[in-house]
């Protein structure tokens, strides 16, 4: 993930208080993106598949184990259509964790025209 530079109002005595919040901020930030976004994807995938293959006798862990690669068993039983229509399923769910950038962008907007207007002395 690439970030951009962060800007911190401190004191002369504390800066590395400021940088500290920075680094954490960041990191923290990209960790929880990354945490909804593979939940985003297990959930839909997973919901996604079992529509798909309802009926045709696959188990749960034979559904999530096909949503771990497609050198799975499950995958290697499937053929023609229906084997299309499962790799459709999963990458619609993928697609999906990309609402996330918007939201984001949403979400940095409203922050921005929320905080206080000051000017930064470099």
């Amino acid at each position: 993930m690439t970030t951009s530079y962060t800007v911190a109002t401190t004191t002369a005595q504390d800066p590395g208080a400021g940088i500290s919040l920075q680094n954490v901020a960041q990191i923290g930030g990209q960790g929880i993106a990354l945490a909804i976004a593979g939940q985003i994807f297990q959930s839909l995938s997973v919901k996604n598949l079992s529509d798909t293959l309802a009926g045709r006798g696959f188990s749960d862990s034979e559904i999530r184990g096909a949503i771990a690669g497609a050198q799975s068993m499950l995958f290697m039983q499937l053929t023609g259509e229906l084997r299309d229509q499962a790799i459709r399923a999963i990458t619609h769910a993928m697609q999906k964790t990309m609402i996330l950038v918007p939201i984001a962008g949403g979400i940095m907007i409203l922050a921005g025209l929320g905080m206080k207007r000051e000017r930064i002395v470099v």
